[in-house]
């Protein structure tokens, strides 16, 4: 073996005898030991196992810093390095795995699972977007169209905002009601959901317009509307037939039965064909 081949081995024999150390099972409700300090490379063990990501769930106290934060992995809680531009925020479930710094193993965050860490709702503040040509909701959003045109939710970035948000307009329909539906994300029976949206309005001559903020539960989480789901939940409601900006918010207990939910902004209007609306809604945020 030359030279560069022992280094390479010695290197690889130290990551895996940390994650030895650190990960002793594959799930949160393993028996996870503490990362005793590394030495060198002679004094670790030969056999080592392969490595592993561990999940874990990052912790109110101790209180995060600049560069770490408490991860719960099992029983133990450990003191775990975040990269940007993730902010921790206590309860989110996350994934950790190892870095080489040369003189120790260092456990790192991954990342935030989707679906399961801070926003809930996977593009909510619909940072990705598709060109306004597609004519179509922004990704991980659909648009159920109970009644009106087909093409009435859009994505684009707003001049006068400045930033990428969802449009839902009315022209050239008198009367419609479309639903701008989230992706599902994972809920139990019993979970306490939160949820706000924050938007604006402009209107064009006599319409009257109503914009809901709607969650829904579904016993499959690849099922959506037009299906009927187990239960749906108006969180808020607000009539809007004037230019404004609003907040809508609410909460709701997910339904028994409940492997998943969605949460909508659904938009009714009615006017007079020389009447329109436009709705710019800038964020759409759920919360357990």
């Amino acid at each position: 073996m030359n030279a560069r081949s022992a280094v390479s081995a010695v290197d690889r024999r130290k990551l895996l005898w940390g994650l030895a150390w650190f990960a002793g099972g594959t799930g949160a409700g393993m028996a996870v030991a503490s990362i005793p300090a590394i030495a060198s490379a002679s004094t670790r063990p030969a056999q080592i196992p392969a490595p592993k990501v561990l999940q874990g769930t990052v912790l109110a106290t101790p209180a995060a810093s600049g560069t770490d934060v408490s991860v719960q992995i099992g029983p133990a809680v450990h003191r775990v390095a975040y990269q940007t531009p993730y902010v921790p925020v206590p309860g989110d479930v996350v994934d950790v795995s190892f870095v080489d710094t040369g003189d120790a193993v260092t456990p790192l965050i991954l990342g935030a699972r989707a679906g399961r860490s801070g926003n809930l709702i996977v593009n909510g503040d619909f940072a990705r977007i598709v060109t306004l040509k597609s004519a179509a909701p922004p990704p991980m959003w659909t648009h159920y169209r109970a009644a009106g045109k087909d093409k009435a939710i859009n994505s684009m970035i707003v001049p006068r905002y400045q930033k990428p948000m969802m449009t839902i307009d009315s022209w050239p329909d008198t009367s419609g009601d479309h639903w701008a539906v989230s992706a599902a994300f994972p809920v139990t029976a019993g979970d306490v959901i939160k949820a706000d949206a924050a938007m604006t309005i402009d209107v064009v001559g006599q319409i009257n317009v109503t914009v809901e903020l709607r969650i829904s539960w579904w016993a499959d989480s690849a099922v959506t509307y037009p299906a009927k789901p187990l239960a749906d939940n108006v969180l808020m409601s607000a009539p809007l037939g004037v230019d404004g900006d609003r907040l809508l918010e609410g909460q709701a207990t997910a339904a028994a039965g409940a492997v998943a939910a969605r949460v909508a902004v659904r938009v009714k209007h009615a006017g007079d064909p020389d009447s329109q609306y436009t709705l710019y809604v800038g964020h759409v945020y759920a919360m357990r």
